[in-house]
């Protein structure tokens, strides 16, 4: 059965990969070299598979002079089971073309956190309270990355 599953994650993931590579820009307007595509299957969490949990993680990133994210986990949904790492770890595997660097470091927003969230989510595990429980968390993590934080909530 597990097989089976991983089966479909993989299979899921890749068509989603594939439908985002072929989208040229993304709601920052960034454009990749490369994006995280078949490693996202491989990241999801190990707890929350081995309990079939959706789950949910916001990021917050910023570029560096190589391209690629550095993020810090703003918001996991549930807690303890990996999500925010495994986003974390899916989004700094992206690298920005030349181009879209250079844009962002000739912007006055080169400098302020991005936000990135990522709903891991099995087939066959979403409910319509789940949905509800993500759609909730992205609209009160809008400005998460821009408001003053101590430290991540997780």
């Amino acid at each position: 059965m597990r097989i089976v599953i991983v089966t479909a994650i993989v299979a899921s993931c890749l068509a989603g990969a594939a439908l985002a590579q072929s989208n040229a820009a993304d709601a920052q307007g960034f454009e990749y070299e490369r994006r995280a595509g078949a490693e996202f299957s491989r990241r999801y969490p190990q707890a929350a598979l081995d309990r079939q949990l959706p789950g949910a993680a916001v990021i917050c990133c910023r570029v560096n002079e190589q391209r690629r994210f550095e993020c810090e986990t703003a918001f996991e949904w549930p807690q303890g089971y990996g999500f925010g790492d495994a986003t974390v770890s899916v989004a700094e595997d992206h690298r920005l073309t030349q181009a879209s660097y250079d844009r962002l470091m000739a912007s006055p927003q080169r400098d302020v956190p991005f936000r990135r969230m990522m709903r891991w989510v099995l087939p066959g595990s979403m409910t319509p309270e789940t949905t509800a429980a993500l759609d909730r968390i992205n609209e009160e993590t809008q400005n998460i990355c821009t408001s003053p934080m101590t430290e991540p909530v997780s």
